[in-house]
């Protein structure tokens, strides 16, 4: 058992208690009819304004200042950076080479269409598949119509 004067005198320092002397406290002042009745007329009052005032300046003082905005900003920026120099990374095509491969799908949607009118102009004027150029004759002379002509019609 631990001596109450012992415990007394911490408790006026306000020195920590072991685990063994606060079991030994509340045996103590469960057992006193007197302590009891002691602690139920104390009454329970709100802290002042002075004391919360005093709790916030001690907090204060111990407070972590957060990041400077300069530095977040920083970080920000960089990821934006990154960010922007992926999206070209990824989102540019390369430029096709010019050595017998199409410029681009216009280009060969151009060259297909010119294509297809000079054959119609050349199917529709008589000229053949388009294939060769339109030379008008100048010589009029007779043609001679041989039996592998006449036969194939």
């Amino acid at each position: 058992m631990i001596d109450n004067n012992e415990l007394y005198s911490k408790l006026a320092r306000e020195v920590p208690l072991s685990m063994a002397e606060a079991h030994e406290l509340d045996q103590v002042l469960g057992a006193s009819e007197v302590a009891a009745s002691l602690v139920r007329q104390v009454p329970d009052e709100e802290p002042s304004l002075a004391w919360r005032s005093a709790l916030n300046e001690r907090l204060i003082t111990h407070h972590t200042p957060k990041r400077s905005k300069f530095r977040q900003w920083g970080v920000v920026g960089f990821g934006s950076a990154v960010a922007v120099a992926a999206s070209i990374f990824f989102l540019t095509k390369p430029v096709p080479s010019k050595g017998g491969s199409l410029a681009s799908s216009a280009n060969a949607e151009q060259i297909l269409l010119d294509a297809h009118r000079a054959n119609v102009f050349a199917l529709s004027t008589g000229a053949g598949d388009g294939s060769e150029p339109i030379q008008a004759k100048t010589v009029n002379t007779d043609y001679q119509w041989t039996e592998a002509d006449l036969g194939a019609f």
